[in-house]
């Protein structure tokens, strides 16, 4: 069996038409509105979009990380009541960057000065 790159393994198949499946094409993956062409080079216009994309990519991965640990702090944390709690998760959930920044600043981060404070 022939090596791969990367790129080449995460192909999956493509549809030639509405009817007929055909096999992994190693140069073109079609998945809907994206389109990838690999064996094409990337020209020197292309590279700011790359890096643009790039750099929002590395902004949704921070912020999903973001919100999971505020979950996982949701979730350990005591609360006097489960309404709190319940209200908290839905804030969370329910906007995406401002919500885990709320809980963070009102929760998470009092409750660590108060700690650090009696040590």
């Amino acid at each position: 069996m022939a090596r791969f790159s990367f790129a080449h393994r995460i192909i999956i198949w493509h549809k030639a038409s509405s009817t007929q499946k055909t096999h992994a094409n190693l140069n073109y993956m079609n998945l809907g509105p994206l389109v990838f062409n690999f064996s094409s080079n990337i020209t020197s216009d292309q590279i700011p979009w790359l890096i643009l994309t790039l750099l929002l990519l590395a902004l949704l991965l921070a912020i999903f990380v973001f919100t999971l640990w505020m979950l996982v702090d949701l979730i350990r944390r005591p609360f006097p009541s489960s309404t709190q709690k319940i209200a908290w998760f839905l804030i969370i959930i329910s906007f995406s960057l401002i919500g885990p920044s709320l809980y963070y600043f009102l929760v998470v981060k009092p409750k660590r000065s108060a700690y650090t404070l009696n040590q």
